[in-house]
């Protein structure tokens, strides 16, 4: 018995030495892209969406008070119960101002895997105490953990206000392979994947939310590539009236950008520059 109690102290021991000295020192680093949004304290205003959201809206210039970006990736964030969830726990409410990035694919899904966000960054992260970050940490990190510890310099930055900035911003060449690749893969997912009822009815329940705490709501499609666009349009036809029904429905702005005149990464996603650009132009609509 005095054995087993000991090996018990002991494995115990050890796991308090590897939090002290691994998980804790990370909670203030980037364990991934997404740990930053992950802990943003509550508030009453938030950018909802995917990556085009998240990388497309800054919170600094868009003239709105305790502004956090909370928008992930199609595939972490399309419009569904467990995003909802995640929502509902980061907004403080009554009032303050909520803008949803809105596009085909978070709406859409592929019923073979279906959730897709199911068991992904949302579904893992139990935001409070230590013991539920180390869980996030030690599942979610791409590298070896002390690497964390060593890690000087990143191609993405996500800041304290949930934008995510890429750092290093590619050549016109580099970006038009970029654009190609983007195409090539955006026609597999327009083959796989169908709007999707349930998806719609849960970005309604959101808006409902929205109501009934006061929340001043935008809905925005962002500025994509033209080809990017060509594909939407010509697999989702019906997505722009379906936003504007919505919106309509529930007596909030919907703007739809997708044929601005923007520089973006790879077609999808807008650089840095036309990032904070883009984000002052709707600090103009919003004021």
């Amino acid at each position: 018995m005095k054995v087993f109690i000991f090996k018990i102290s002991a494995l115990l021991t050890v796991s308090f030495v590897i939090i002290a000295l691994f998980i804790k020192p990370m909670m203030s680093k980037e364990v991934d892209n997404y740990y930053v949004k992950l802990k943003i304290e509550k508030t009453n205003s938030l950018i909802i969406g995917s990556s085009r959201a998240s990388q497309g809206l800054n919170p600094n210039y868009l003239g709105v008070e305790n502004l956090k970006n909370f928008a992930f990736t199609n595939m972490n964030s399309p419009y569904g119960e467990i995003y909802s969830k995640a929502i509902k726990r980061k907004y403080k409410g009554p009032g303050g101002t909520i803008i949803f990035e809105v596009n085909p694919f978070v709406f859409a899904s592929n019923k073979n895997i279906f959730p897709r966000e199911k068991d992904k960054t949302l579904d893992l992260f139990f935001a409070g105490t230590i013991l539920e970050n180390s869980a996030y940490i030690i599942q979610k990190s791409p590298k070896p953990l002390y690497r964390h510890l060593l890690q000087t310099s990143t191609r993405i930055k996500v800041h304290k206000n949930g934008w995510m900035e890429v750092l290093n911003t590619q050549d016109s060449v580099k970006r038009m392979k970029s654009t190609q690749k983007k195409i090539k893969s955006y026609e597999t997912l327009a083959e796989e994947y169908v709007l999707d009822k349930y998806r719609v009815t849960e970005f309604e329940k959101l808006l409902n939310f929205c109501r009934k705490n006061n929340a001043n709501v935008l809905i925005l499609r962002l500025p994509v590539a033209s080809e990017i666009k060509e594909l939407e349009d010509k697999n989702y036809p019906e997505f722009n009236n379906l936003m504007k029904d919505i919106s309509h429905q529930f007596n909030c702005r919907y703007m739809d950008y997708s044929d601005s005149n923007y520089e973006f990464n790879d077609g999808v996603h807008l650089t840095r520059e036309s990032a904070i650009d883009f984000s002052k132009n709707i600090n103009n609509i919003l004021h």
